[in-house]
């Protein structure tokens, strides 16, 4: 995931609207910001899953992703 909005911020970076890059429209830097904090909170979340398991907790309450 995080690789693909990189690629999409790639491509922002070189798409022209309205005379200028994408990247430079009011709001979408804060948006790219927001989707790849989702995507490192995600990771975090796994890792928690992934050490629970380990230690033979139960692990379905951290099914929900919690971003609503």
């Amino acid at each position: 995931m995080k690789r693909r909005i990189e690629d999409t911020i790639e491509w922002a970076k070189k798409t022209k609207v309205n005379g200028k890059p994408a990247i430079d429209q009011p709001g979408v830097r804060c948006k790219f910001a927001e989707l790849l904090a989702q995507v490192e909170v995600l990771k975090l979340f796994n890792y928690n899953v992934v050490d629970n398991m380990a230690k033979g907790r139960s692990v379905w309450a951290e099914a929900y992703d919690g971003m609503g």
